[in-house]
């Protein structure tokens, strides 16, 4: 059966390295706020298990429903940032009462960034 989203593991040993943000994976969409008090996001913060190699990148989207389209907070690669293994800056983030999170991964054909987490402050 043929993949072509997500992260998907093809065999036991061998694991499908996305290219061109082609792997990818989403957060649940969390309440935050409400429609009176919505949440407002100052920074954003990643961290990665082991340093960003060459060729490598993450892009980070966000949207604060079901039905809206993806908005890019951020694209960060080995080129723009270096071997980077955490990266913080002001959220791109609206105030909003629900929001869900997409995290896209740039690999080479033999890796991939190692993402660990992601924190809205």
């Amino acid at each position: 059966m043929a993949i072509t989203y997500g992260l998907d593991l093809t065999t036991a040993t061998s694991f499908a390295y996305g290219t061109n943000y082609s792997g990818y994976f989403e957060s649940a969409l969390y309440t935050v706020g409400t429609n009176l008090t919505p949440r407002t996001f100052s920074e954003i913060e990643f961290v990665l298990a082991k340093e960003l190699a060459t060729g490598e990148g993450i892009q980070i989207k966000y949207r604060v429903n079901l039905t809206d389209t993806w908005t890019t907070i951020g694209t960060y690669t080995f080129t723009s940032l270096g071997a980077i293994t955490s990266y913080h800056e002001p959220s791109a983030i609206p105030p909003c009462d629900m929001v869900q999170i997409r995290i896209e991964l740039l690999g080479t054909s033999t890796t991939t960034p190692q993402f660990k987490y992601l924190i809205l402050r």
